[in-house]
């Protein structure tokens, strides 16, 4: 309610402004694109010369706080006029990821002040305003008119917004740390450390593919905030556009591989899975046309754009068929992924003009993405506790998913899996079925009166074990009482009593399970 108050006000403010931006340090930071005038230059052939004596000065001001442009429009000029009773003042761009930003100052008189070049293209140790956002610190007088002219050309979507701030505020600044990215960043770090920790807690690689996605959700987010070029790349080059792009694939595709597993889905919901597939097989085939450059970069993002609503959608979908499968843990992951895919089409709105820019809109997918990290471990804590039943030894780990799909895959009910699994625990420890030699499935699904096919599933789910590899376990324990018991026995006889059919069989399924030889177990315990 208060963001929609507040937003109420800037909008009657904006109403109420002259054509001229009065910089008052009182005020602090100062939204100048209200006062702005735009030119979109279809061909981009147009120079400062033409724009300062041209058509731009009849425009009437935007009176938006933000102004967003598209990839069609090739280049924008804005215009603003501005008196000053202070002369420190820096003058910055809200988002740092357009290619090229310039930046003119001229006096009432038409004498140039400052004139600079920046942007995500331009080399970053060239500037004389050294920040992750693309800005200026111009030399005015006090009590002076100005106006500022601003060239913005990028082949993506173009969100302008443009403020101004005293210099002490400026200074205050903390220059590593902007925006809502510092607590998105700690979140990212803790979740990261919890995803580790649960990942050697649990042997379980689930973590670790998150942990693929956070590492690269933060690299994108930290390039899109600007650091990319304060950090990575300060001469501009080959990377400067692509290296978000590729973390935002890298990101999307280890949380398709990290949600496939997670919910079970070639199990629980097979065609969406397969639509997650593509649409991840879609982001790499992307991301090699960006790298190569082979493809124009309008047309690209729009298929971004695209395979973000497919890729979203099935995310949703798949879970709400896993959840309705009975698989509870879902839950958590569609509640996480509704609130973050909500949050960050607001974001996107926002940079598109769609609904009114706030700070609660510029910090969005930061917000999302705290939400979800919180969900997602949700997710991962409740998975761990549904698949209890099916643990193999003391771990719920892949084992216990894989011993869950073949529970989901059987075509038994119930109530009739729960007698055939008694008649087959009696089978093989009141009847001792395992010590017939050359014992095969189909003679023990006939003994227990089932077909071998669900005898299968059923050794997989209650055991989670394979037919020959559960008999020769029982067979090798049934030997280890007999070598203990009659210790004047010949070692093959007690093999063809336990159910072996032959000494080398015997010695390498005992070697196996208790890591030596009969001879050796037999020593051992004379």
């Amino acid at each position: 309610m208060l963001l929609g108050i507040l937003s109420c006000q800037t909008r009657l403010q904006s109403e109420l402004l002259s054509d001229y931006a009065e910089l008052n340090p009182d005020f602090g930071r100062i939204e100048l694109s209200p006062y702005a005038k735009v030119l979109i230059d279809p061909s981009g052939s147009l120079t400062f010369s033409e724009i300062k004596e041209g058509p731009i000065n009849n425009l009437h001001p935007s009176r938006k706080d933000q102004l967003s442009f598209g990839p069609e429009d090739e280049t924008i000029w804005l215009s603003i006029q501005f008196t000053t009773n202070s002369k420190d003042w820096v003058f910055l761009m809200d988002y740092p990821w357009i290619d090229e930003i310039d930046f003119t100052i001229i006096d009432s008189k038409g004498a140039l002040i400052i004139s600079e070049k920046t942007g995500d293209k331009r080399s970053y140790s060239a500037r004389s305003l050294k920040y992750r956002l693309p800005g200026i610190y111009p030399n005015l007088k006090v009590g002076e008119k100005y106006t500022l002219f601003i060239r913005v050309a990028s082949e993506s979507v173009k969100p302008v917004r443009i403020f101004t701030e005293p210099l002490e505020m400026f200074l205050g600044r903390d220059h590593f740390l902007g925006s809502m990215f510092p607590i998105f960043a700690v979140c990212c770090f803790l979740s990261l450390l919890l995803n580790l920790f649960l990942a050697y807690r649990w042997r379980s690689l689930l973590p670790v593919y998150y942990s693929f996605f956070l590492i690269s959700t933060l690299s994108y987010q930290a390039l899109c905030e600007g650091y990319g070029s304060v950090y990575l790349y300060p001469e501009g080059g080959f990377w400067e556009n692509r290296a978000i792009f590729l973390f935002g694939f890298v990101g999307a595709c280890s949380v398709a591989y990290f949600w496939q597993r997670l919910l079970i889905l070639p199990t629980l919901a097979p065609f969406w899975s397969r639509i997650i597939w593509l649409t991840s097989t879609g982001y790499v085939i992307i991301g090699v046309f960006l790298i190569l450059g082979i493809i124009n970069f309008i047309f690209l993002e729009y298929v971004i754009r695209i395979n973000f609503l497919i890729f979203s959608f099935s995310l949703l979908c798949s879970g709400i068929i896993a959840y309705k499968e009975g698989f509870s843990p879902a839950v958590y992951s569609v509640t996480g992924q509704l609130g973050v895919i909500f949050l960050i089409n607001i974001f996107l709105f926002a940079t598109l003009g769609l609904v009114p820019s706030t700070s609660f809109t510029r910090n969005a997918v930061y917000i999302g993405y705290i939400w979800e990290f919180i969900f997602f471990f949700f997710t991962l804590s409740s998975r761990i506790k549904f698949l209890e039943e099916f643990k193999v030894g003391e771990r719920v780990d892949e084992r216990a998913a894989e011993k869950y799909k073949v529970w989901k895959k059987s075509r038994l009910k119930e109530s009739e899996g729960q007698d055939a699994a008694d008649r087959i625990e009696k089978a093989l420890t009141v009847h001792k079925l395992y010590t017939e030699q050359g014992l095969q499935l189909q003679d023990f699904a006939d003994f227990v009166q089932l077909r071998p096919d669900q005898l299968s599933e059923i050794l997989n789910v209650r055991y989670g074990k394979r037919f020959n590899q559960l008999v020769n376990e029982y067979r090798v324990a049934h030997a280890i009482v007999l070598l203990q018991s009659q210790k004047e026995v010949n070692i093959i006889d007690i093999a063809f009593e336990s159910g072996f059919n032959s000494k080398n069989t015997f010695n390498r399924e005992f070697k196996k399970i208790v890591r030596m030889s009969p001879k050796e177990f037999r020593s051992a315990k004379r």
